[in-house]
């Protein structure tokens, strides 16, 4: 079997841990959204797409960002920003209780995800 094939069903099968934090719980209108993902990780995963979606929109998610990074053996800190959306029929977002998911892709396979709430104010 390919050595790359076993790392993948590795990582697949074992207990990756992986959690989604934000420097606010609530905010408003324009205001800046930091987002950090503490991804544990039991092997080196090189080339790992971590992507952060969320606050559903008329159009899809207003929140879409990914990163491509080198994730190591142990504990890593992978962080994102942006800014939450005006509220309006324009933009297609209404205020209250919005998620936010994170997913860690290695070789094209999702191998973790986890999601938490925020709430966007009028």
């Amino acid at each position: 079997m390919n050595s790359n094939k076993t790392l993948i069903k590795e990582v697949e099968e074992s207990e990756n841990r992986v959690e989604i934090f934000t420097n606010k719980e609530s905010y408003r209108q324009g205001e800046e959204i930091y987002i950090k993902i503490s991804f544990f990780s039991k092997a080196d995963l090189e080339k790992s797409e971590i992507k952060v979606s969320g606050i559903k929109a008329r159009y899809g998610n207003y929140i879409s960002l990914s990163k491509v990074v080198d994730i190591k053996k142990g504990e890593n800190i992978i962080e994102f920003s942006s800014r939450a959306p005006y509220c309006s029929s324009c933009t297609g977002v209404n205020p209250g209780l919005h998620e936010i998911e994170a997913q860690i892709f290695y070789n094209n396979t999702l191998i973790a995800s986890a999601s938490k709430n925020i709430t966007i104010e009028a």
